[in-house]
């Protein structure tokens, strides 16, 4: 059986749906980047391997880096490149079309292009119940995970 979460987007209107593992690991970033006050509390909520290539990228190579702020200096998300430009983390309403089977895609969702942030897909909440409907017809589990902050 295939799962998928999904919640109503807080971004734009309509539902995102996405496969639990990318779900979570975005919920996590966004929880990290409103939440940590401090790079120790940065470090601690980030996804692991997605904290060591934000440093990376940041401050440069294991061996050669720059000096990486100690836990107790204060973090602002403002030093993580395009999140406040909504280009990071990645935006799930985007990516809808690596998750629905396609003959869905094109009969439930609407392909939405933006000026900066490219193109992503627009489910009306009316056309969500028979998209799901569906989907669980296809032998998809749906989820409601309006607790985690995926968009």
């Amino acid at each position: 059986m295939n799962t998928l979460y999904y919640r109503n987007s807080p971004a734009n209107e309509g539902v995102v749906l996405a496969e639990p593992v990318r779900a979570t690991f975005v919920s996590d970033i966004h929880l990290a980047l409103s939440t940590a006050q401090t790079w120790g509390e940065f470090r601690q909520l980030m996804p692991f391997e997605e904290y060591r290539r934000l440093v990376i990228e940041m401050f440069g190579e294991p061996g050669e880096l720059q000096a990486v702020p100690g836990d107790d200096e204060e973090f602002d998300s403002s030093y993580i490149w395009g999140y406040h430009d909504g280009d990071y983390p990645p935006w799930l309403q985007a990516e809808i079309g690596q998750v629905l089977p396609p003959d869905l895609l094109e009969r439930y969702t609407e392909a939405i292009g933006t000026r900066l942030n490219g193109d992503y897909y627009q489910i009306e909440d009316g056309d969500f119940v028979a998209l799901k409907a569906e989907l669980e017809a296809r032998g998809y589990d749906l989820i409601d995970r309006s607790d985690l902050f995926f968009y």
